[in-house]
């Protein structure tokens, strides 16, 4: 199947907030590098050949009545420890009757930190 991924305009925002913050702190060379790696990763979840291989998904999904997943950007520099890493939240549509692609939703980019899940989404 193929799928088509649509960023919510959160997730868009969200991204390009994140890009400047790294490129305030760390500098346009790594945030480039970073941003592109992220871009990468939001891509490649098109490639995913069905919901079952997806990430699993978050615990709040059954509170929330939705199927959210997550996939962790680890940063250019995954290994090291000042690499900055997201969390890319996102939910899968599978196609409708007549549609070839199935859809994936980007709802949120956000940094890693300690919070919770539940305080990333915002409670709902």
């Amino acid at each position: 199947m193929i799928w088509q991924v649509i960023e919510t305009e959160p997730a868009e925002a969200e991204k390009e907030a994140l890009f400047l913050s790294i490129n305030e702190r760390r500098g346009p060379e790594y945030a480039e590098r970073w941003y592109a790696g992220l871009i990468r990763a939001i891509r490649t979840l098109a490639e995913f050949p069905g919901p079952r291989s997806f990430p699993p998904s978050i615990p709040e999904s059954e509170r929330r009545r939705e199927d959210i997943r997550y996939r962790i950007y680890g940063g250019p520099d995954r290994k090291a420890q000042a690499s900055v890493s997201c969390h890319v939240f996102f939910t899968v549509f599978d196609a409708r009757q007549g549609e070839e692609s199935g859809r994936i939703l980007i709802l949120r980019v956000v940094r890693s930190v300690t919070e919770s899940t539940s305080e990333l989404l915002g409670n709902a």
